[in-house]
């Protein structure tokens, strides 16, 4: 306790203590501060310091003062308070003995026995301490401070106080100007002086990138002539406006600047313009998103004004601003606010789907709007699909028509059709095909090939058809684009007869002509011949002359094919909408053939006759051989001719039946029909109208049928049965008239009645044909047995006759008696030629070269004659005309020939007979798809391979007989002492030359017909013609036997072969379609692999816009067309 009461007293004396430094700290810092301003204040008044200066002494002040108020205010006030270390109870013990003599030293004593207290327990102390506490305690310890020693400091303060006051009352200014100044010493304050800068501006502020005028105006009693404008420490003249007001203007004002202006050593205040930011675009992005149809990648351009982009493209802006509160997107006075975010970035998006005119415009809280940037979007629209097709009908496959076609389109497609449509002839009903055709819907320009079978098509049925193509449109959806339209319309089959009639017509107008025209040249021929005899050479006349017939010549020709492509027209009208017998359709080839074989055969000398330098001698020998050439053709012709007009019959009886018979059947089922629809009067009326009009035409068909056949050179008889005509006319009139009056079940037996008639002329009809097919082949066999025979015996006499014509000489008695042989055995070739001749008309068996043969013989025979006659008895008297017997050795070879010819011949013919009689037992008609008889006008391998195995058998015989004639003689035996060898000889030697011809004539058939094998053959022919050199040249040895046994080997190889080709051609024939399906196949990868090429530059290019695509698509089609 009592220690307590010493220390609390001690507390209070230090808390009084430092109140009395407080108090005399209040009093210096009054003092000192004061006295400070003061001083600073008389400085400025009278200095006018920069503001630099200004600044310097004003925070030097403030430097000054708050270290004073520190040290002599803050510090005793924390001290009070015990905020920081005050002095010690020891240091106070010290300062309170000093003040008071009676505690000298005893209060200090006093805290040091408290400290040895508070570590020893002892009672002495305890009692010393209690004896001291006591003592010191009356003792008032706080009086030990004095606080009004610190009166003596009043004045000091009081000084600058009054000092200020006085100042403050009498001079004012001498206070508040410097004050202010330093106060605001960051400002320029100028001395006074006899003028002033007034600025005129009352608006600083200007946008970034801005212009601003500066306008000052002097005032006062002193005006200058220039004043500068100090910007940013740079100085820069005035431009004065009047007398008393200057201006400035300054540009693209960036950043804040501060100026000033200054005239005569005067300096105004310092001036700021704040430069308020621009809002600014500094980046914009157009992010375009096409319609996914359009396959194109997503592109982004960068301060572009103006873009194209398709319909219903999607354009994300992505901007990037500065100073920017908002951005306004304006569009036909509508406007769409955006704002940036904290980094000035903005995005929007708009779908594109017409042209897009637009504006932007920044602005931000100091400015409405700033600069607007104007832009414009082109809208691409999505054009319909383009397509162009080419038509194309194949030359040998005349039922189907392809397509070669192109698409193009600007993105893409999504399908491609083929629609057909088929319309029937005088009705309404129409019927719509569609098929769909495969392409790539990615691809926008693409090539397409198709092919469409039109051998469903029936006479009288039109089609129309055309492509149509959609794009992938999926904006507006998918537009479509039809190609041209194509049709075909097929003649009805009265159409088709009336234009093959007309033809046929033709055929036979130009075939007279062709053959008037012939007998005019061969008068001309004889002519020149006449005019030859009287010249030695040739004069420019007779050139031309000759060159007049080379035209006429080729006239022909031309005449001849144009026949053969008539004829080859109406074949094919028949073959594709008709169907035609077996029979006929191998006339019409055997005649067409005969048709092309003449216009090949056309003579060709007269290009060596128009020869510059050309002798007399070659120039009569090649119109001979032009005029045997034309008579030959002559020949032909007229047999053509013959042949065409009995094929004409032949057709048209075929037609007739088949059309009555088409027409019994319907009668027959139109008449089950009444009966058993008795109310249906009206539509079974019009059938039966149709049908008696279809009987009408019959009859006419009929009576045409009967004018043609009595045209012919050997008349046919084909009766009608009239009273079953008015029968079949009767019976349809009155089952008309029944139905008219619904006697349905009457008219029934009078529709029977007539389908039993026709019936019955359809059985007359064919047993006709029937009847006059056989008789004539019968007759024709029979000739030709007679032919060969007499021709056997002419061959011998000819023999007989080079004989006696070797031995017998000019002189002798004997000599005329042979011209009379001679001109007996031509007379009696005359018969068998005209024979034949007429022979061949009828029966395409007798082949061309029979009649070549004929003229062969006839103008050899004609020549030996005209030898015979030249020679004088009295000029060559003794001599031997083996002239003539050369001429006598050809005719008789021609005749041998003739005799092999006519025995194939007549084989094919009996062959034919007894295909027609087996045919005939089995059924009245045969399938089209079996053939008996063999083919007509074509040489058999197996009668050529016998002819040359006969051939080498005798070879083989002379052969051995000469080398016994060499054993015999002992030496190398001379052949042409022997007649009878050199006789067997030429013979050997015509028949190896006429199975040599018939190998030719039937290697050139086997050509024509794409055979393969007809290569093979051209080997056979070369061998044969070194055994013809052979036997001529008279050496038969072992070489040329084995080269005999070679070619018959090669030819019954061949023959094999050829039977087994025959027999696949037959399985083959089932499989038409399977074919044309190939060829088909082909003809369209041919276009595909053709257009290859192109295509590998077609899907390089790298991802062009669609314009440019555009652009590179043209330059391809056109560079393909």
């Amino acid at each position: 306790m009592t220690n307590e009461i010493i220390i609390s007293k001690l507390d209070k004396f230090i808390r009084k203590y430092y109140k009395s430094k407080l108090i005399k700290g209040i009093l210096y810092c009054v003092f000192l501060l004061l006295s400070f301003f003061l001083i600073l204040n008389t400085l400025e008044y009278f200095g006018y310091y920069s503001t630099l200066t200004r600044s310097i002494l004003f925070y030097s002040f403030l430097t000054i003062a708050l270290l004073i108020l520190y040290f002599f205010i803050l510090v005793p006030l924390f001290k009070i308070f015990r905020l920081t270390k005050t002095i010690s109870y020891k240091e106070a013990a010290n300062i309170i003995g000093t003040h008071f003599p009676e505690v000298s030293d005893k209060l200090l004593n006093l805290l040091q026995l408290q400290d040895v207290a508070s570590k020893e327990d002892s009672e002495l102390l305890e009692a010393s301490i209690k004896q001291r506490t006591q003592e010191l305690s009356p003792i008032p310890f706080v009086k030990a401070v004095d606080i009004s020693k610190n009166k003596k400091y009043i004045k000091w303060a009081l000084i600058p106080v009054v000092i200020l006051l006085l100042c403050g009352i009498f001079f004012p200014s001498f206070i508040s100007e410097p004050t202010y100044r330093y106060i605001n010493h960051t400002k320029h304050f100028q001395r006074p002086a006899p003028f002033s800068f007034k600025l005129l501006n009352t608006d600083l502020k200007v946008l970034q990138h801005g212009d601003i005028d500066i306008r000052v105006k002097i005032e006062g009693e002193m005006l200058v002539d220039k004043v500068n404008i100090v910007i940013n420490k740079q100085i820069f003249e005035m431009n004065k406006e009047k007398k008393d007001i200057f201006t400035y203007s300054i540009k693209q004002i960036q950043n804040n600047v501060t100026f000033h202006f200054e005239s005569s050593e005067i300096t105004s205040n310092d001036y700021n313009i704040e430069v308020l930011p621009k809002p600014i675009l500094l980046d914009l992005q157009a992010v375009i998103t096409y319609p996914a149809y359009t396959q194109i990648k997503e592109e982004s351009f960068t301060n572009v004004s103006n873009f194209s982009v398709p319909k219903g493209s999607t354009i994300s802006w992505r901007a990037v601003t500065k100073d920017t509160k908002t951005l306004i997107f304006k569009n036909n006075n509508k406007e769409e606010s955006f704002s940036p975010d904290k980094n000035g970035r903005l995005s929007f998006s708009k779908l594109i789907m017409s042209d897009l005119s637009y504006q932007l415009f920044t602005k931000n809280n100091f400015t409405t709007f700033s600069d607007s940037l104007e832009f414009l979007v082109n809208v691409i629209p999505d054009l319909s699909p383009q397509i162009a097709v080419i038509e194309q009908k194949d030359s040998i496959i005349a039922d189907r028509v392809y397509f070669r076609g192109q698409i193009k389109d600007d993105y893409g497609f999504s399908k491609l059709e083929f629609h057909v449509e088929k319309y029937e002839k005088y009705s309404p009903k129409q019927t719509i095909i569609s098929s769909s055709l495969p392409l790539n819907t990615k691809e926008n320009a693409q090539e397409f090939y198709y092919s469409y079978d039109l051998s469903e098509l029936k006479p009288g049925e039109r089609l129309v058809y055309y492509f149509e193509v959609w794009d992938n449109d999926a904006i507006d959806g998918a537009k479509s684009t039809r190609s041209g339209v194509f049709t075909i319309e097929i003649p009805s089959i009265d159409e088709i007869e009336e234009k093959q009639e007309k033809t046929s017509n033709q055929i036979k107008k130009e075939t007279d002509q062709s053959l008037m025209e012939l007998k005019k040249i061969q008068e001309e021929i004889k002519e020149l011949n006449k005019k030859l005899l009287e010249k030695k050479e040739l004069d420019w006349q007779d050139k031309k002359q000759i060159e007049s017939l080379k035209k006429k010549q080729d006239q022909i020709k031309q005449s001849l094919e144009n026949i053969s492509k008539k004829i080859k027209e109406n074949n094919n009208l028949d073959q594709r909408y008709k169907q035609q017998n077996e029979e006929i359709l191998k006339k019409q080839k055997e005649l067409e053939k005969l048709y092309e074989e003449v216009a090949k055969d056309m003579f060709e000398e007269l290009n060596k006759m128009i020869k510059d330098n050309i002798k007399k001698e070659d120039l009569k020998e090649a119109l001979d051989k032009m005029k045997m050439s034309n008579e030959n053709l002559e020949k032909q012709l007229d047999r053509n001719l013959e042949m065409f007009k009995r094929l004409e019959v032949d057709k048209k009886m075929l037609e007739t039946i088949d059309k009555l018979n088409k027409t019994a059947q319907e009668q027959k089922e139109l008449s089950q029909e009444t009966q058993q629809n008795p109310k249906n009067n009206k539509d079974l009326q019009e059938k039966q109208s149709q049908l008696n009009k279809s009987f009408e035409d019959i009859k006419k068909d009929i009576q045409e049928l009967q004018k043609k056949a009595s045209e012919l050179e050997e008349p046919l008889k084909i009766k009608s049965d009239k009273q079953k005509e008015d029968s079949i006319t009767q019976a349809q009139k009155n089952a008309q008239k029944n139905m008219e009056q619904k006697k349905n079940k009457d008219a029934s037996k009078n529709q029977k009645q007539a389908a039993e008639k026709m019936q019955e002329m359809v059985d007359d009809l064919q047993q006709q044909q029937e009847e006059n097919e056989e008789e004539q082949l019968a007759e024709d066999i029979q000739e030709v047995r007679q032919i060969l025979k007499n021709l056997n015996k002419l061959s011998f006499m000819q023999e007989d006759l080079i004989i006696k014509v070797r031995e017998t000489s000019v002189t002798d008695p004997l000599y005329q008696n042979l011209i009379n042989t001679q001109n007996k055995i031509k007379n009696d070739m005359k018969m068998i030629s005209d024979s034949l001749f007429a022979m061949s008309k009828r029966q395409p068996q007798i082949s061309n070269i029979i009649n070549k043969e004929l003229t062969s013989i006839d103008n050899q025979i004609g020549n030996s004659i005209e030898k015979l006659l030249q020679y004088n008895q009295g000029i060559y008297g003794s001599y031997r005309n083996t002239q003539a017997t050369s001429s006598q050795q050809y005719a008789m070879t021609s005749m041998n020939n003739l005799s092999l010819l006519l025995a194939e011949s007549l084989n094919n013919m009996q062959q034919n007979m007894k295909s027609k009689s087996k045919s005939k037992n089995n059924s009245k008609s045969q399938p089209k798809n079996q053939c008996n008889s063999p083919k007509q006008g074509k040489q058999n391998p197996k009668s050529m391979r016998e002819m040359q195995e006969a051939l080498n058998k005798e070879m083989e015989r002379l052969k051995k007989e000469m080398e016994g004639q060499k054993k015999g003689q002992n030496q190398k035996p001379r052949i042409g002492e022997n007649a009878k060898i050199n006789e067997e000889l030429a013979k050997m030697a015509a028949q190896q030359e006429m199975i040599r011809k018939m190998m030719q004539q039937y290697s050139n058939d086997l050509k024509e017909e794409g055979g393969k094998s007809a290569g093979e053959l051209d080997n056979l022919i070369k061998q044969m013609e070194q055994t013809e050199t052979d036997i001529v040249n008279k050496i038969i040895n072992q070489q040329t036997i084995n080269r005999q046994n070679n070619i018959l080997t090669r030819m019954l190889q061949h023959e094999k072969a050829q039977a087994k080709q025959e027999q696949e051609q037959r399985r083959e024939s089932t499989e038409g379609r399977d074919l044309i399906d190939k060829s088909n196949n082909q003809f369209l990868e041919f276009n595909k692999l053709k257009n290859r090429e192109l295509e590998l530059f077609k899907q390089v290019p790298p991802v062009f816009s669609p314009y440019y695509k555009e652009k590179v698509n043209d330059f391809f089609y056109k560079f393909e067309r």
